[in-house]
């Protein structure tokens, strides 16, 4: 297996056992603790600058409860259909009463839903989602329009699934799209039973 050249701790990993290492001859002898703690600060160095790295597509596919009993194979499939939209804060995404065709996935940011008048003058705060999360699942399942307002609260990255798309994926890889869809209907169950209780704890 090769060794990650990034890493600092490849170097002292990557000699056979038993060979020598490098000795220094020359310098003052490092005080006791010194070289843990330089050894020490390189690791956190390197698992910082891992965590800072931004997350691939696929990456964060597989973080999602809704695409988690996917093979890698199978999101592979997924990322390379999704469209990837940036949207400033306070952007909207979708307004209520147009049609919904979309699944979006909070790649970075955040997002507020929420109901609006007639007249377009905003109701109530429905929710607010952050990184990792989902919305608009409905619209995979059918063509009705929306039911509330999304907009950006700071700058988002969002992944967007068409409904066309996951049609193709139905149409090609039954079992892929099955097992979508079996997540789907999962998470819309759930979030319907949420729902249903919270009404009748507000009763």
């Amino acid at each position: 297996m090769s060794s990650d050249p990034s890493n600092p701790l490849a170097a002292a990993d990557a000699a056979p056992p038993g060979s020598a290492q490098p000795v220094p001859v020359e310098g003052p002898t490092p005080r006791p603790g010194t070289q843990a703690r330089g050894r020490e600060s390189a690791l956190f160095r390197y698992l910082f600058r891992r965590q800072q790295r931004p997350l691939t597509n696929l990456e964060f596919l597989a973080g999602i409860p809704l695409f988690e009993s996917l093979s890698r194979r199978e999101l592979k499939r997924v990322a390379g259909i999704v469209h990837e939209r940036t949207y400033a804060a306070g952007e909207l995404i979708f307004e209520q009463g147009t049609p919904g065709a979309v699944l979006f996935l909070i790649k970075r940011g955040a997002v507020e839903l929420f109901r609006q008048d007639a007249t377009g003058h905003e109701l109530v705060k429905l929710s607010t989602l952050q990184q990792g999360m989902f919305f608009g699942e409905g619209a995979l399942l059918h063509e009705e329009n929306r039911l509330m307002s999304a907009r950006a609260l700071d700058p988002t990255d969002l992944l967007a699934l068409f409904r066309g798309d996951l049609d193709q994926i139905i149409e090609s890889a039954p079992s892929t799209g099955g097992k979508i869809l079996r997540k789907l209907a999962w998470v819309l169950s759930r979030r319907l039973q949420t729902a249903m209780e919270e009404h009748f704890r507000e009763r």
